[in-house]
């Protein structure tokens, strides 16, 4: 089953100028990145560049990396291009933890 995007309808180049500048606010290269998920930094690049889409599962581990959740990358973005859809719930309520460890619902 292909993974449902959060960001559906977003420009990716905009996504990716999202992500590059909190990158950039944190001094992390492509490299540093790509080493921390395990993934090429041709893949990072690609996202960071707006070249490619990726699955929110990807988003949401580059996200982690950049000290966000998923969802502070869906406030970065004008609000009408960001749909409300059951994965962004399921990761909202994954990644908004209350302190004693389980999932929040908003």
């Amino acid at each position: 089953m292909r993974e449902e995007s959060v960001f559906k309808g977003v420009n990716p180049i905009q996504l990716g100028e999202i992500l590059n500048e909190r990158r950039s606010e944190l001094g992390l290269s492509l490299q540093q990145i790509a080493d921390e998920l395990t993934l090429s930094v041709g893949t990072v690049h690609n996202l960071m560049s707006g070249k490619h889409t990726y699955p929110v599962g990807i988003l949401a581990r580059v996200a982690g990396v950049l000290e966000w959740s998923i969802v502070d990358v869906a406030k970065k973005i004008s609000p009408p291009k960001v749909t409300s859809t059951p994965t962004m719930r399921r990761v909202r309520a994954l990644m908004v933890k209350a302190k004693d460890g389980r999932p929040r619902h908003e």
